[in-house]
């Protein structure tokens, strides 16, 4: 899997798509107000057409609502854990909050650090699975835009069979890479707040600039990485002596 390619890729994919295109960059930054827009145009990134696809409405919100809907059961168990981890940190900080006295902090303090351990173990775990399921659901939400068939999302062998294909060490490396590119782009805009006076417009500028081109190319090298697996050869069929 050559990284560097797939990158370079979904840059002049992300490029051709809106560089120029003002009509459409414009499109799809409103579409993002009515998100599932967004998610349907993604959808047919997902679904290999290239170059860019025109912004065309039939379809996109429908798609789209079937992409959001298998997001969000996929982010289910994530959504638990953390509810019931921020139920816990409630229910035995409750304590300490209502005493408002330093002094009970001091003199309960094994409880103290117990509750500090059961919600740091639970937000790990919130995390680990986090990132767990992302792994598995990317692969998923592509697969039900290719097939066009919701319960593909939910088609855990193929899914499964199709990181293995890819490679569980090369698909993970990938997905780093792609995130840290994420992280690293936000954090370095985020920093723009820190300007006096003009910092917070000039961060909603370039925002609203890049937002685009960003989910564009997002959904180019996601579908770059999935393509990377060979495709299955069909059995045949044992041939039996009559």
């Amino acid at each position: 899997m050559d990284y560097g390619k797939m990158l370079q890729d979904s840059y002049h994919y992300a490029h051709d798509a809106v560089w120029g295109k003002w009509e459409r960059w414009l499109l799809l930054l409103m579409s993002i107000v009515i998100f599932p827009l967004i998610t349907g145009y993604v959808a047919k990134i997902y679904r290999g057409d290239q170059p860019a696809p025109r912004f065309e409405e039939g379809g996109l919100f429908i798609m789209g609502l079937k992409l959001i809907f298998a997001m969000f059961i996929y982010a289910i168990p994530v959504i638990a854990v953390f509810a019931l981890t921020l139920i816990y940190a409630v229910v035995n900080f409750m304590p300490y909050i209502i005493s408002d006295n330093p002094a009970f902090i001091i003199n309960n303090p094994e409880k103290f650090v117990g509750v500090l351990l059961g919600i740091a173990g639970g937000l790990i775990i919130t995390l680990v699975l986090a990132v767990v399921i992302s792994l598995i659901s990317t692969i998923a939400l592509i697969r039900l835009a290719k097939e066009g068939k919701f319960s593909e999302a939910f088609n855990f062998g193929a899914v499964m069979q199709t990181i293995h294909s890819i490679g569980w060490g090369r698909y993970i490396v990938a997905m780093i890479i792609y995130w840290v590119i994420s992280v690293v782009l936000f954090v370095l805009i985020g920093f723009l707040n820190l300007i006096p006076v003009m910092g917070m417009a000039i961060y909603w500028i370039i925002y609203l600039i890049i937002i685009v081109p960003y989910i564009v190319f997002s959904a180019r090298y996601l579908t770059l990485v999935y393509d990377s697996a060979p495709p299955a050869i069909p059995k045949t069929p044992v041939e039996t002596s009559g």
